[in-house]
């Protein structure tokens, strides 16, 4: 568990590290303008307090994902986390296909999803301009449904996704075709 801690550590501070870079921007413009320099305090106490929010609400997250685990199921993902697997862009993060698990860093949320709690998975899309993005949902056996929405960038990336899904579950918990 202490890779993957780890990993959804370092992946959401890279995501927030551009909003770092945003902050430093506008600190700068701030600094430039000598009418607007008496803000310049209260600006980074508000920057502050918003980097303090997000490292909270990451770890949060990840303590969330993680302690809803049984010991066994720490067990295994230690074991095959390490391990070489595919992982996929999905949106603002990516997409773990372990042998017994799925694990997404999405849009700043954890999900460690195990693939015998699996109900039904549906092949669902949105639409980005002239472009269908493809969404995976997937609604577990305690009846809690999840959806991931795969890269605007690359949408491809949901083709071999599904195909290892289908693979892996029944036919009857998938409820999309090929």
């Amino acid at each position: 568990m202490k890779q993957l801690k780890q990993d959804f550590m370092l992946g959401e501070f890279r995501r927030l590290s551009w909003c770092l870079i945003g902050f430093l921007l506008c600190l700068l413009l701030i600094w430039l303008v000598p009418s607007a320099r008496q803000q310049l305090l209260a600006f980074i106490v508000y920057a502050v307090v918003v980097l303090a929010v997000a490292y909270r609400r990451a770890v949060r997250q990840l303590r969330d994902a993680t302690d809803s685990l049984w010991d066994a199921e720490k067990y295994r993902i230690d074991q095959e986390y390490p391990a070489p697997h595919p992982i996929y862009k999905v949106a603002y993060g990516e997409l773990h296909l372990l042998p017994g698990f799925l694990i997404s860093r999405n849009k700043g949320r954890l999900l460690i999803l195990p693939l015998e709690q699996v109900q039904a998975v549906e092949r669902r899309s949105r639409s980005v301009g002239i472009v269908n993005i493809p969404l995976l949902r997937l609604t577990m056996e305690n009846g809690r449904s999840t959806v991931i929405d795969f890269s605007v960038r690359d949408p491809a990336q949901a083709e071999p996704v599904f195909r290892w899904l289908a693979d892996r579950l029944d036919a009857e918990k998938l409820h999309f075709s090929l």
